[in-house]
């Protein structure tokens, strides 16, 4: 049932096939500069590419997402590289105050300072989030959490959860989306 869902879309945007040469771990070729990527416990890959364009005064970067496989990418949003303004969001819902416990125990709870930052895009009801969980303090595997979330939109929300997937911990990740040119959004 999840999957029909999840399906649909993925038929409408596209059945492309590429081959190239893809920066490992990734979607994006080696042209392109990787944002945020990771494979999937499905075995398949999620990537945010950038391309660079412009001159050294006038500098912009197209943005675009794609999933699949290498082999098979399934699908491309939007059809082609854009400016990321107005499409693409990054939605930082990280609390806490680096610093006294008990700022950090009001704000965060007793789990400490957390970070949760999201890419996220809209296309049709579907909204995609591409997301990173972490502890500001604690750097090990076992508290970060990197994956794929679909939401459908009902009733004018997005909660039906139609596909999450977390990335399998034994293959490369990005996630680099702090450079300033996803347009962001603070959410407390």
């Amino acid at each position: 049932m999840i999957n029909k869902y999840i399906l649909i879309p993925l038929v409408i945007f596209s059945s492309h096939s590429y081959a190239g040469d893809y920066i490992l771990g990734s979607l994006c070729s080696s042209q392109e500069q990787v944002y945020a990527s990771c494979t999937l416990k499905n075995k398949k890959i999620v990537s945010f590419c950038g391309l660079p364009v412009g001159d050294k005064n006038k500098d912009m970067t197209l943005i675009q997402y794609r999933y699949g496989t290498p082999k098979k990418i399934e699908l491309i949003y939007p059809e082609e590289a854009m400016s990321p303004e107005g499409i693409f969001f990054k939605i930082d819902s990280s609390c806490g105050v680096i610093g006294g416990s008990y700022e950090k125990n009001k704000i965060c709870g007793e789990g400490g300072i957390k970070r949760s930052v999201a890419l996220t895009f809209y296309s049709g009801l579907f909204r995609y989030s591409f997301f990173y969980q972490g502890d500001f303090n604690d750097h090990t595997l076992e508290s970060e959490k990197m994956g794929l979330k679909v939401d459908r939109k009902e009733r004018n929300e997005y909660k039906k959860n139609v596909f999450s997937q977390l990335c399998d911990e034994n293959h490369s990740e990005t996630f680099n989306v702090d450079s300033g040119i996803f347009e962001e959004f603070k959410i407390n």
